[in-house]
């Protein structure tokens, strides 16, 4: 049975057992906030669930408003319905909104300003569009009507089911995952993915890096706040005192190579092909970048 409050505790054990339409393009690798691996740990209880925020706070709000709004404007009676595939239990799909009698589906958006100027355009985001296929996949329909409101305006586009793309990109990688959470096997590793490391020598060391880490920020904020002090004292001529010189330097300005190659593109534009970026590009160069986690 499917729980009926979706805040409930009973509702998010629900889930971990079923992969739903919001997670699909993150198992496929479309989305911009999680990785495969990261919705593996939190399907399985090793990392916690997403904390709640403005957005998603946002979110919630404005749903039935907009649901309101679409059903105006489609003269229709869409209703929010969590629904499961009729052969895989396995596969849900969290519906804001169906229309049995028009035997569509309908999500709804708030996005920011760049994926709602899509849906004016009549396209769908690439990182929602395996979300509603999926959708259409476990309802067994073939239209969904794609919601997005931003400011108060209203754009809806009319989305077909795209079975080749269901079949060829999703079916595959979704399974392999779902696979992955029952045999606990790790699925593989993107490069925002990190191991956890406990180590109690790591911890040592991690604290002193931030330690000096903190204090190297300090005192660059301190190294140039007496440096404008000094050059303040100046009467705009070379100086020295007590083992500190001050000098002017004048260095000629940087070129724009940049506008230079866009200039000489408009005046010559088989250059582009005749010497091609690739040719002079270098061999990608691997670093460490060791940055401190915001609490």
């Amino acid at each position: 049975m499917i729980p009926q409050d979706q805040s409930s505790e009973e509702w998010k054990e629900w889930r971990k057992r079923h992969i739903g339409a919001s997670e699909v393009p993150i198992i496929i690798g479309k989305s911009k906030w999680m990785t495969p691996y990261q919705l593996w740990q939190q399907k399985l209880g090793f990392t916690p669930g997403l904390k709640d925020n403005y957005a998603m706070r946002r979110g919630r709000d404005l749903e039935p408003i907009v649901r309101d709004l679409a059903n105006q404007e489609l003269k229709a009676s869409f209703k929010p319905e969590v629904l499961v595939h009729k052969e895989l239990e396995w596969m849900s799909a969290s519906l804001d909104g169906i229309d049995r009698k028009k035997r569509a589906i309908m999500e709804i958006k708030c996005p920011g300003l760049e994926d709602h100027q899509k849906a004016e355009k009549e396209e769908v985001p690439e990182h929602y569009y395996p979300q509603v296929q999926w959708q259409l996949f476990v309802a067994d329909l073939k239209t969904c009507y794609y919601v997005s409101y931003y400011n108060e305006a209203l754009a809806i586009v009319k989305v077909k089911r795209h079975d080749d793309y269901i079949v060829n990109e999703l079916l595959e990688p979704v399974t392999e995952f779902y696979r992955c959470l029952v045999e606990m096997e790790e699925p593989a590793k993107h490069e925002d993915d990190f191991i956890q490391i406990t180590d109690p020598e790591f911890e040592q060391y991690a604290r002193e890096w931030k330690a000096a880490h903190e204090s190297a920020a300090l005192y660059a904020e301190k190294e140039k706040y007496y440096k404008n002090k000094l050059i303040s004292m100046t009467d705009d001529s070379n100086c020295k005192g007590y083992g500190v010189t001050l000098k002017r330097v004048a260095r000629e300005g940087s070129l724009d190579w940049k506008k230079r190659w866009a200039d000489m593109m408009t005046q010559f534009p088989q250059a582009d092909e005749a010497y091609p970026e690739s040719e002079y590009r270098k061999e990608s160069i691997g670093y460490w970048k060791v940055t401190q986690d915001k609490n």
